[in-house]
């Protein structure tokens, strides 16, 4: 997981905890698996965009790592 600050936020994003935009200017964090099967290319290309509170909450089993 990383965070992204709002000043390297420039595109439209949409959350997978809420289905909403992340729109350019907003600080989000950015996820993807450790330990996907097919190697960390894969696991980077598979990378989500997430609101700091929708990550938080989200679901813990396994459909929002």
């Amino acid at each position: 997981m990383r965070r992204i600050p709002a000043w390297r936020a420039v595109k439209d994003y949409t959350c997978p905890g809420c289905g909403r935009t992340i729109p350019p200017g907003l600080a989000h964090l950015v996820a993807w698996r450790s330990d996907s099967i097919l190697g960390d290319e894969a696991a980077g290309a598979e990378r989500r965009h997430w609101h700091p509170k929708c990550w938080s909450t989200r679901r813990q089993d396994g459909r929002y790592w």
